[in-house]
């Protein structure tokens, strides 16, 4: 994943690739209306190859940032 400043994109100018994925495959979304039509404002993340299947509700995506942390240092050997 590139080092991109998060922004939101419209998924009618671009839809999230592979490599816009953090590192548990998903992207953040924007949904301005609920299912029943009313207003959410929802924000939460999906899967990336998900959100072209959804087009209908999501309007926007954005990178997540999401990485996976390193592990920790360990001093010494296990086996001691």
């Amino acid at each position: 994943m590139s080092e991109r400043q998060p922004q939101w994109i419209k998924c009618a100018s671009q839809l999230p690739k592979e490599d816009d994925a953090d590192c548990e495959g998903c992207v953040w979304v924007f949904i301005p209306f609920g299912f029943t039509g009313k207003p959410s404002n929802l924000v939460f993340r999906i899967r990336w190859d998900t959100v072209a299947n959804r087009v209908d509700h999501i309007t926007h995506w954005m990178l997540s940032g999401l990485k996976r942390p390193s592990a920790p240092q360990v001093e010494g050997n296990a086996s001691e």
